[in-house]
């Protein structure tokens, strides 16, 4: 499934730091931005460009800060990120515009979906991460209970546990792929076993750095500056069956969640349900095509 951008670029941002992205697919397709995971980074989009052509998308997929290229932000939270996306979609002439964000990049996407509301034709928020400053939430995630505390506030020492995991792949992908998934389902481990997808995961971490993800996990725990259903434009949820990691019902059992949602549950499917589904996700989000669209 690794499959080469066809464009690879990074932009200046108005507070002088840099912004990294990729492009995927049909150039004059529907434009669709993609919000990684984490680990992760731009350079995956979870499918074939060839794919992704034939879907008629034009995938834009941007690193979010301190991640690979792009320049760190300190003291960063969720809503600081719609600015970004829309300087960078102000910048590739796009007035509207879809969005996917997979599992970290699940609230970065709703966040834009807050904040920038009229300019999307479509938001899928793919095995999410919900709000996490509710303590019930925490308790049912498939992490470590120290994990959001370390980063929160010591996030340096999860820096030096990521740049130990970071190393690894480069001499063993595999291992530190069994090191990544260790608490994962059995649905993903089956997934990350076929041949295609072999070491993915663990290129991912490598590609990302250390301290892009020891940010990203900083800005989750922390609340989102926003409500669920304070989101009023249409949002699609796409959870695993068998993720481990966010439970199908975190999300099925909130009492309060997007106004207008339409929710699949996909059977037989971990937290990785998006290596493959991620066309039929994109191909799902309607948008306008053509220059300027």
């Amino acid at each position: 499934m690794k499959t080469a951008p066809r464009v690879d670029e990074r932009i200046a941002l108005p507070d002088g730091r840099w912004l990294a992205y990729t492009e995927f697919g049909d150039p004059g397709g529907r434009p669709v931005l993609f919000f990684h995971g984490t680990p992760g980074y731009r350079r995956n989009p979870w499918a074939t460009d060839a794919q992704l052509r034939s879907a008629g998308v034009r995938l834009i997929a941007p690193d979010r800060p301190g991640v690979s290229r792009s320049t760190p932000q300190p003291r960063r939270r969720l809503l600081d990120w719609p600015d970004d996306v829309e300087y960078l979609t102000d910048a590739l002439g796009l007035d509207q515009f879809a969005v996917v964000g997979f599992s970290n990049g699940g609230p970065h996407a709703a966040a834009c979906a807050y904040k920038l509301s009229p300019r999307l034709s479509g938001t899928a928020l793919v095995a999410p991460m919900p709000p996490l400053d509710q303590p019930d939430t925490l308790r049912r995630l498939g992490v470590p209970a120290w994990y959001y505390p370390l980063a929160r506030r010591a996030p340096w020492a999860l820096r030096t546990l990521f740049a130990a995991l970071a190393a690894l792949p480069r001499r063993n992908p595999q291992r530190a792929e069994r090191i990544l998934l260790s608490d994962a389902s059995d649905a993903d481990r089956r997934l990350f076993a076929q041949p295609e997808l072999a070491g993915r995961f663990g290129a991912d971490l490598a590609g990302a750095g250390s301290r892009g993800v020891a940010d990203d996990e900083r800005v989750m725990p922390q609340p989102w500056g926003f409500e669920p259903a304070h989101v009023h434009s249409p949002v699609h949820l796409w959870l695993g069956e068998h993720d481990r990691l966010v439970p199908a019902d975190v999300w099925l059992e909130r009492p309060s969640s997007f106004p207008v949602c339409e929710t699949t549950v996909v059977p037989g499917t971990g937290h990785f349900l998006i290596a493959q589904h991620m066309v039929e996700i994109v191909g799902m989000l309607q948008a306008p095509s053509g220059p300027g669209s």
